[in-house]
Formats: structure tokens, C-alpha cells, sequence
């Protein structure tokens, strides 16, 4: 909780404040865009604001390093992707170790009190750029509702994504950042609702020069949701019409994707996620996927759409303030199409067992043990296990 003490002290006409002190409407604005992804940053370390709160300006982040070890197959990336390991009889080695820091992340928030509104900045980066170099993950620019920028789709439920040291989390949830103009509204206390336009990417398995992607129009998410943040159900949409060239031929296909999802809080210290998805041709807003070609794949001059459905199941426990544990599992299919590669991906199961303790308000200690699956259209497939462990300090 925070409390707003009577001293504070101004600098050259500027309210400097850490959590403890934020103004009430400043603190309410700020909150309101948090999102309970653990990999996401909290509240500001300090916030300067106006002596009349009508602008204010946070800075925030975190500092986190993690060291892992793979054993019995790795997955062969920082993250643990299950997309990532080796079938068994093609993969180099059986164990790693790992130490990372790059997924430390600072953010900057700034609010503008207008007799229209408060309009918020928003940008934050980590370090996993080439060479460790900057990555933008937000940045956007929202106005009683309407958001223009890059920020997680709006048909993502971020309610519905379970914590997990891995950075990429479970394998077959739907959802990505992306750029966008984008609109929420609420209808009473309970009714939640959005719809926007956002940059159509198109990722496929074929990368030959005579393959051309550019599009002509965006993609189309929506989302409606009944319930509280933490108890909920919630049901979203995506349609994405592209176009593709080959050889002086423009060609075009419609894909789409249905998702729904939930989360459940029956009672103070237990949560339940879940969600299910099933899409045509959008693997680009899959977890274990990503930008790697799986939207659709090249055959005889035309690309044919690739079908795929996900599911993810989650559970939480807070013992108390302090102490938290938490389970996921993943899986993930693709549905076998006429002339696919025997090569390409079939499915992929993931498995995360997480605890977390609180040494501090800021301070914290992690541990997680990961297991993936994934397995190819042929049959093969490999397997990879992975231990972690995890410090962060908030600021």
C-alpha cells in the first residue's frame, strides 16, 4: 500500500517522490496501466512531479540475473523454447549452462492532466538487442482509453499469462506486442471491450528473395471480457487478410484466430489460468513461434496456411506475502497439412514448476525447474530439461 506524508520536498518547483509518497491521482494513473506479467516492470522507483500534479515524470525498472542449467537435452536459446531443442539424433550436446542478465528492464512513464483527459507516455527497453545492445518493448501514448504506439495486442488477456522465470513463458499461449492504434472501454463495473488496427506481419518458412510480404492492410484484433481482472472470462478474435508475390504473381490469403480465456481467483491465495486458442495461418502471435515461419509455408509458387492449436493451464499459490508458488503446463500443435515437410513442427509440450520469495519489498529470489517436448511431423523428437535461478531488485 502507499500513504502520502506531509513533507515533501520540491526542487526547483519539482515534487520529488518515491512509492511511499506518490500523489494519489498520480499513483491511480500509473497503476492503472501496470500489468501483472512478471516479466513486466512495477511501480517507479521515484516519480518528479509539478507542485500542481499536472505533469509528473517516473522512472523505473528492474535488475534481474538469472543462471540456468540444461541437462538431459537443452533448448538451444537463452530463453527455454521448446521450439528450440534439438531432435535427440541430430542435437550437439545434452547439457549447458547459462547466465544472463539482459532481461533487466528500465521504464520511463509520463502524465499530462488535460480538461480532455490524462494523456500518458509510456517506454521501456531491456538489453536483448544484438551485442546485448537496447530492445524496445513498449512505447505508446494512450488517451482516455484509445492507445497509438507498440504495446501487447489488444486481444491479449495479460490476466491470463502465469509468471515464469522463463522470459518467453508457456509455449502455446497466443498474444505478442505489437505496433498499433487501438482502443478499451469499459460498460459498467464487469464488461470489458476493444478493438484496433495493428502492423500485419507475415512469417513463413520459405525465406527465398522471390517471396515478397509487404502488405496493403492491417490486422484486425478484437476482444470482449466479463468479470473482475481477477476473476474473468474472455473472449477474443483476430482476422488478418494478406497478400503475398512470387514471381510477378500476387497471391492473397485470410487468416484468423479465435481465443478464449479465463482467469479464476476461488479463493484469496489460490489463482487458476487458463486459455485456449486455435488459429489459421497466424503463428506469428504464438509464444514458441514467434517471427520463425510458421504462418504459412512455400508449395508449388503458393503459400498454404499453416492450422495450429494451443492450450495453457496454470495454478498459484500465495502462501503469504512473502512466498508464492506456481505451475504451468503447455502444449501446443500444428495440424498436419497436405505436402507439409516431415520436418516441420508438429507439437510441443512445456512444464514449468516456479517458486518466489520476497527477501524484501524489492528484493527477490526465484527458482524454477522447466521441461519441454517437441516433436516433428515424422514422429522424431527431442526432449530438454532446464534448472533456474533467479535475482531481481526492483527500483
Amino acid at each position: 500500500m502507499f500513504s502520502i506524508k506531509s513533507q515533501k520536498l520540491y526542487i526547483d518547483g519539482l515534487l520529488v517522490d518515491n512509492n511511499d509518497t506518490i500523489p494519489v491521482e498520480i499513483y491511480k494513473a500509473i497503476q492503472a496501466i501496470q500489468t501483472p506479467i512478471y516479466s513486466d516492470p512495477r511501480l517507479p522507483a521515484f516519480v518528479l512531479s509539478t507542485n500542481n500534479e499536472k505533469i509528473a515524470f517516473g522512472i523505473g525498472g528492474y535488475v534481474r540475473l538469472t543462471s540456468s542449467e540444461d541437462f538431459k537435452g537443452i533448448s538451444d536459446n537463452i530463453d527455454f523454447i521448446p521450439n528450440q531443442i534439438p531432435i535427440n539424433s541430430t542435437a550437439p550436446q545434452k547439457e549447458r549452462f547459462i547466465f544472463d542478465a539482459t532481461t533487466s528492464k528500465i521504464f520511463f512513464v509520463a502524465l499530462y492532466n488535460t480538461k480532455f483527459g490524462t494523456i500518458l507516455g509510456y517506454f521501456d527497453t531491456n538489453f536483448r538487442g544484438g551485442n546485448n545492445a537496447n530492445q524496445v518493448g513498449s512505447a505508446y501514448l494512450s488517451l482516455n482509453g484509445f492507445l497509438i504506439g507498440r504495446d501487447w495486442s489488444i486481444l491479449t488477456d495479460t490476466y491470463a499469462i502465469p509468471p515464469s522465470l522463463d522470459s518467453q513463458g508457456p509455449n502455446g499461449f497466443f498474444g505478442k506486442t505489437t505496433e498499433q492504434l487501438s482502443y478499451k472501454g469499459y460498460i459498467g463495473k464487469y464488461f470489458s471491450f476493444g478493438a484496433g488496427i495493428e502492423i500485419p506481419y507475415l512469417s513463413i518458412s520459405d525465406t527465398l528473395t522471390n517471396v515478397q510480404t509487404r502488405q496493403i492492410t492491417p490486422t484486425f484484433p478484437l476482444f470482449i471480457r466479463v468479470g473482475t481482472n481477477d476473476n474473468h472470462f474472455h473472449l477474443a478474435g483476430l482476422i488478418r487478410p494478406l497478400i503475398y508475390r512470387i514471381n510477378d504473381k500476387t497471391s492473397s490469403l485470410f487468416t484468423s484466430a479465435i481465443i478464449c480465456s479465463s482467469a479464476l481467483s476461488p479463493f484469496r491465495s489460490l489463482s487458476l489460468d487458463f486459455q485456449a486458442f486455435y488459429g489459421n495461418g497466424t503463428g506469428n502471435y504464438v509464444f514458441d513461434f514467434g517471427s520463425n515461419g510458421y504462418d504459412a509455408f512455400l508449395y508449388d509458387n503458393r503459400l498454404i496456411k499453416v492450422r495450429e492449436f494451443g492450450a495453457t493451464f496454470a495454478v498459484q499459490y500465495q502462501v503469504n506475502e512473502r512466498l508464492k508458488f506456481s505451475g504451468i503446463y503447455s502444449y501446443l500443435k500444428l495440424f498436419n497439412e497436405r505436402n507439409m515437410d516431415p520436418f516441420f513442427y508438429r507439437t510441443g509440450r512445456y512444464v514449468a514448476a516456479s517458486v518466489f520469495f520476497k527477501v524484501t519489498k524489492k528484493f527477490e529470489i526465484a527458482g524454477e525447474y522447466n521441461r519441454g517436448i517437441h516433436q516433428l511431423q515424422n514422429g522424431l523428437e527431442g526432449r530438454a530439461n532446464r534448472v533456474q535461478l533467479a535475482l531481481r531488485y526492483d527500483f
